[in-house]
């Protein structure tokens, strides 16, 4: 993308506690950028690539609340959503509110979501910010915890080891794991050494 607050962000707001009203002058164009990717960007790349029928959407941070947005409003759009310690505090928790909601009615038979939560309560961190945004990500993870029932196959993990700049790379490779859980990663040391 070219403007991360203007593509990752599904809403307008006019400020946050987390952002300048000058960075979110050009927010609220997350549908634009879902639609490109689904009519532009991935009819692109199957024309030119031998891609496989399988798509995971990753983002971090509002990347993360794209990707929670993308799993409840395009489904089917991606296999797979991994929302690495998302914004989930963004315009007033709304896309956290529509989450528990879609949650709750809607069907995700062959989705999976994987949710990362870093521990960002590092000392010198104004509390009063950062502790909201980390209980709406906990939040998100306890409704899926206890919505089983829509045929979601979903994990949470909390990275206490992690803040929300290092998390990503560990995240990423545990969310791997869980959506490819049928793929042996343990290979015994004589295999690296077989040709075959």
């Amino acid at each position: 993308n070219t403007d991360r607050t203007r593509d990752l962000t599904p809403t307008h707001i006019a400020s946050a506690p987390n952002m300048d009203s000058i960075s979110a002058r050009t927010s609220g164009g997350g549908e634009k950028f879902v639609s490109f990717i689904d009519k532009e960007l991935i009819p692109h790349i199957d024309s030119i690539y031998p891609t496989a029928p399988y798509r995971v959407f990753i983002g971090h941070s509002l990347g993360g609340l794209m990707s929670i947005y993308a799993m409840i409003n395009h489904t089917h759009l991606f296999n797979a959503y991994v929302a690495i310690d998302p914004s989930m505090i963004w315009d007033d928790k709304i896309i956290l509110n529509q989450a528990k909601k879609a949650l709750e009615k809607n069907n995700f038979d062959g989705s999976s979501l994987f949710l990362a939560i870093a521990n960002t309560m590092n000392s010198g961190l104004d509390t009063s910010i950062i502790g909201p945004i980390m209980r709406a990500t906990f939040e998100l993870g306890d409704y899926l915890n206890a919505n089983k029932r829509n045929g979601l196959m979903s994990s949470t993990k909390y990275y206490p080891d992690y803040d929300h700049q290092s998390v990503p790379l560990v995240a990423q490779y545990d969310a791997l794991r869980f959506l490819f859980n049928f793929y042996n990663l343990n290979f015994p040391y004589a295999d690296f050494f077989n040709p075959s």
